[in-house]
């Protein structure tokens, strides 16, 4: 399957990208006023400690506020595609929802966004932990930079960051700044708007305030027939933050920030790539050449489009061959037979034959909702012994989103998340300091407490699970599944930094953590308004565990650092949710239960700047262990639901490197190249069947492990063309590549994405005063198509996938403004 190698890849770069960026390049060589593109020295916390980021001995990528602008970055997946070995891309798969993202670093994440599994991955604002994934797209609003740490996280950032940690930095009010602040316009192709604005305002001499907006429009690009004007993939979305600062004295202060923003969308952008049909594939029962299923669960939904067409129905184990395509294209759709279920309604790669309907079978116009938000608070006082900051923080999201999972004009299986809601606080007491000259510390104390619920409607018209009646036809309603969660940890945690000679630091962390959790799951006719089983389904699960961190870095030079460290990291356990069909209602969850997943990972880095601070080279290499790798895959057990269990043991090592070249006053080059090489060492049990009927699949320590690709590779360039009147040119370009990878364990060549490469452009002209801007520039350049997340759905034998959005040309305007 990985057929590219790295010397291949420039071949690859389209023709149109390589004009751009030769006009890039040589657009301005008579260019002559002072660089406007030196290399950064960023300032970063990513150890909860102030320090450079040449200085910090860990895998990180920070971007200042600049570079997210000069890389015309919106959102937290703009971020991540400069990120070596990081992969963040809008979801919508499982739920439906675009908000819902996957989100990978070093190969470990998560991908499905249920209330009951964790990330694998922490999401921060401002140091401040986001409990669910869902909701956490987070827009670039006001921020001062982003840091994207890689590999596990486990002593300072603690549970659930196994993979990595971003964090978002906000921008701070400070009185001594005065008023200033900037606005922001853009429109652009496929109905793109944008709108972005913050301000700093000095309130008095010891207290400020920042104030933030944005709104952001873009229409959809997938069509859905069955309706006049639909388009699926299309955004909607507001957020407003706003700041203030109390400084109580030279060594005291307090900031207290909020966030609201709201969305309210249409689905997401899903299209059906086989509907009903597992064809040939290994372990599927099917015949190669023969477009047919035998399998009793896509033959369920032929009996639920048989008895909306008025057809007899045939015996449960009779197949069903798509062949006469004709009735299927019957204006009506009221004599569509049973030989047209399947992929007679897979209508290409920018339309969709979905319908959505109420809980009445009525006809609706569907649509995703999404509103989150917070307020924090954090205190800090700088003391002779250190410095205490108390970090007070309360976050909620509330959602709403629906599903159609049989991409036809029928009710045949629909999944609505008619309330998808969380609420989480959090308390952090850290002290941080040094004690002598070449010892420092940061200690602290960590709550956390989170509560959500989530309640799922299933939409499956005369599919009811095995002995009970049929719905009417009027109600095709029958099954609302509610799952209601309440997690808590509290750790303790402590990091030295020990000088043991002028140019050799030993870094020891620890954190201890204990976690309880506790879910509720239960059955209900209808909306709620009746038990559909007796017994009510809770079970608790309590974990505790210890996380070390060990770290030696050698100063070879004043620009040269090596780095060696050991990290280890865990995630916390679960309970699977999925129980379509199941006679018995839900399982009993102390048999079904999967445990907390470890991994240990080992790396050696360096970080460097040379020739005279024109080139900067940071790089890694690591090893990750992984045990009791929790991973989501069809159980058989659960009638070939999504759900996750503890697979086994597996290893990832790669090495990634980041390099930032400033060749000319005008010109800079920017390149980061990730690498991946994962197996799955071994399975419990031995091997693991997943699927439903005849589609089960046995996977096996051959199988690839999803969202791992072997080659990330992002390369940029940078031009200013300077004129003599003071006002400059920037222009960029950025290819990103990404090589073939599967996005599920099962390995099936529908939920297979090929090696694909994008392109983003811009030029921005800069007046002499630095006030105005305005900016030419376009995503996805060259219109690439690909798959951001696909799945195939064990019970019906079909599959789909995400797209992503087509190439988005745009114009945009930036003021600044500041007090005289």
């Amino acid at each position: 399957m990985k057929n590219n190698t790295p010397n291949t890849l420039a071949l690859r770069m389209p023709s149109a990208a390589v004009s751009l960026l030769s006009l890039s390049i040589f657009a301005g060589l008579s260019a002559h006023a002072e660089s406007q593109l030196d290399i950064e020295e960023i300032t970063i916390t990513g150890r909860k400690m102030e320090e450079g980021l040449q200085h910090a001995p860990i895998a990180i990528s920070a971007f200042s506020e600049l570079e997210l602008e000069n890389r015309g970055a919106v959102d937290i997946t703009d971020v991540a595609a400069a990120s070596p070995n990081v992969h963040f891309q809008t979801g919508g798969s499982t739920s439906g929802m675009s908000a819902a993202p996957t989100v990978f670093i070093r190969g470990i994440g998560q991908s499905d966004f249920n209330v009951n599994n964790d990330p694998a991955v922490g999401m921060y604002i401002d140091g401040i932990y986001l409990g669910r994934m869902l909701g956490s797209l987070t827009d670039l609003m006001d921020l001062d930079r982003v840091e994207v740490l890689r590999g596990p996280q486990g002593t300072l950032f603690g549970r659930n960051s196994i993979g990595g940690a971003i964090n978002l930095i906000s921008k701070k009010p400070d009185p001594a700044q005065g008023f200033e602040g900037n606005v922001s316009l853009a429109v652009g192709e496929n109905g793109y708007r944008f709108l972005k604005a913050s301000s700093s305002i000095p309130i008095s001499e010891h207290v400020a305030a920042r104030v933030g907006g944005f709104y952001r429009e873009r229409d959809g690009y997938v069509d859905a027939v069955q309706y006049d004007d639909l388009q699926l993939g299309g955004e909607d979305v507001w957020g407003v933050r706003g700041a203030l600062r109390f400084e109580l004295s030279d060594d005291m202060s307090i900031d207290f920030a909020a966030d609201w923003s709201k969305r309210q969308d249409p689905p997401a952008a899903i299209l059906p790539t086989q509907l009903g049909n597992i064809s040939a594939e290994p372990g599927s029962g099917n015949v190669a050449g023969d477009d047919r299923s035998t399998f009793p669960s896509a033959f369920r939904f032929n009996t639920g489009l048989a008895h909306f067409a008025g057809a007899s129905v045939p015996s449960p184990n009779a197949a069903w061959v798509s062949t006469d395509t004709a009735t299927c294209s019957d204006a009506s759709l009221v004599n569509t037979s049973l030989d047209c279920y399947g992929n007679a309604h897979i209508l290409g790669n920018d339309k969709v034959n979905s319908l959505w309907v109420d809980k009445e079978g009525n006809k609706i116009t569907p649509e995703q909702k999404l509103d989150a938000g917070g307020a924090s608070l954090i205190f800090s006082w700088d003391m002779d012994i250190g410095t205490l900051t108390v970090t007070s923080a309360y976050r909620e999201m509330d959602a709403s989103f629906t599903n159609d999972n049989d991409f036809t004009p029928y009710v045949i299986f629909q999944n609505d998340n008619d309330d998808f809601e969380q609420s989480q606080y959090s308390h952090e007491f850290q002290l941080s300091g040094k004690i002598s000259e070449s010892l420092s510390y940061v200690t602290g104390l960590y709550y956390f407490n989170e509560d959500a619920q989530q309640d799922v409607s299933l939409i499956t018209p005369l599919l009811p699970p095995a002995g009970a009646a049929p719905a009417a036809a009027t109600l095709p309603f029958f099954q609302t599944i509610e799952r209601k969660v309440e997690n808590t940890s509290k750790a303790a945690y402590a990091q030295l930094v020990y000088g043991i000679s002028e140019t050799l630091d030993l870094t020891l962390g620890a954190r201890y953590t204990k976690n309880d959790k506790m879910v509720d799951l239960n059955l209900f006719r209808g909306d709620k308004t009746a038990p559909w089983f007796t017994v009510q389904q809770r079970d608790e699960q309590s974990a505790e565990e210890t996380n070390v961190l060990v770290n030696l870095s050698w100063d070879y030079s004043d620009d040269v650092m090596l780095y060696g460290q050991f990290s280890n990291g865990f995630r916390d356990g679960g309970w699977p949710v999925r129980f379509p069909g199941l006679p018995e209602g839900i399982p009993d969850l102390d048999t079904v239960e999967f445990g907390s997943e470890q991994v240990d990972s080992f790396e050696l880095g360096i970080k460097s700047m040379m020739l005279d601070g024109v080139l900067r080279l940071n790089a890694a290499v690591f090893q990750t262990d992984y045990q009791d790798m929790q991973l989501e895959f069809s159980d058989p057990v659960l009638n070939g639901a999504p759900n996750t269990s503890n697979l086994g043991e597996a290893s990832i090592s790669g090495f990634e490197a980041e390099l930032n070249y400033v060749a000319t006053d005008n010109l800079r080059f920017d390149v980061s190249i990730g690498f991946l090489d994962s197996s799955l060492d071994s399975i419990l049990g031995g091997e693991l069947v997943s699927g439903a009927d005849n589609t089960l699949t046995t996977i096996t320590t051959a199988n690839q492990l999803p969202y791992n690709p072997d080659w990330q590779i992002a390369f940029g360039v940078n031009h200013t063309f300077d004129f003599t009147s003071g006002a400059f040119m920037r222009s960029r370009i950025d290819w990103m590549y990404t090589d073939d990878q599967f996005y599920s364990i099962e390995n099936s060549p529908r939920n297979a994405q090929s090696s694909y490469s994008t392109v983003n452009a811009s030029v921005t002209y800069i007046t002499s005063e630095e006030d105005w801007e305005f900016t030419l520039g376009a995503k996805n350049l060259t219109d690439e198509e690909y798959a951001t997340t696909s799945r195939t759905q064990a019970d019906s034998g079909s599959s789909f996938e995400n797209r992503a959005r087509p190439r988005e040309i745009y114009l945009q305007a930036r003021y600044r403004f500041y007090a005289d």
